[in-house]
């Protein structure tokens, strides 16, 4: 059973991953880029090494509940958590492809029309929150058998841990509506300070919570922690709202 589940668990992102570059390779063919050619990625890595280092600490903070679960509380406890967490960022994902399909769109008008940008950046938010609602509702609606699926007979003891995952995932636009905004204007730096800010409050609330709490209370810190995010977001739209102004 630990082999075919070691299994499963890479078989995913391995096809992800496979599946990207094989679309990519016929992307450059269709549009005529030429034949695909190899090139080591170190300067590219170090061109983009805010964002990628970010991508790493975020890893840190989201990859180490089930760790630290384990450690203070028992691995039953971060079973649970891990089956949480896995639907959740799952959810998430799929919520946020509305961001990846308008990316491109968000980058050309930041650079022509920011009132546009502005425009186009508030209408993905809130389809990321519409569809993020209407998932949060449905396991309101079904709570029991959510609850059963994802626990069977334990559902009745993890019941915080579901509420709290549903805050989580009303949370998970708005780092990256953040990070894209501050790629497009050429403050790509800022992103990984950020990233260590929310590490560090994530931890501090996390570990303790845990220890007194129970495997919610990680996920309540990594929600918690999201006011770091929001703080920046409320002070990149208030500014880019002038400049906007000031421009029309």
């Amino acid at each position: 059973s630990v082999a075919i589940a070691s299994v499963a668990l890479v078989c995913g992102p391995l096809i992800a991953g496979l599946g990207t570059f094989a679309v990519s390779t016929r992307m450059i063919a269709r549009e005529g880029y030429g034949r695909l050619r190899w090139h080591a990625p170190w300067g590219t890595l170090a061109e983009g090494w805010p964002l990628f280092s970010s991508q790493m600490f975020a890893t840190l903070y989201s990859a180490s509940g089930p760790i630290i679960v384990t450690a203070l509380i028992g691995v039953a406890a971060a079973g649970a958590y891990g089956e949480v967490e896995r639907v959740v960022n799952a959810v998430i994902g799929a919520c946020l492809l509305t961001h990846t399909v308008a990316y491109p769109r968000l980058a050309a008008l930041y650079a022509t029309n920011r009132r546009r940008y502005l425009h186009v950046l508030r209408l993905v938010v809130l389809a990321y929150l519409g569809m993020a609602g209407l998932a949060a509702t449905f396991v309101l609606v079904r709570w029991d058998s959510v609850n059963h699926f994802l626990f069977g007979n334990e559902a009745l003891g993890h019941g915080r841990l579901v509420a709290v995952a549903l805050v989580w995932l009303m949370l998970g636009s708005f780092g990256t509506a953040l990070t894209g905004y501050w790629t497009v204007s050429g403050q790509g730096g800022r992103v990984l300070p950020l990233t260590l800010r929310v590490l560090v409050v994530s931890i501090a609330l996390g570990v303790p919570g845990v220890y007194w709490f129970g495997a919610w209370a990680w996920l309540a810190a990594l929600s918690a922690a999201q006011s770091v995010t929001l703080f920046e977001v409320w002070r990149a739209w208030s500014h880019e709202a002038k400049l906007a102004d000031v421009a029309a």
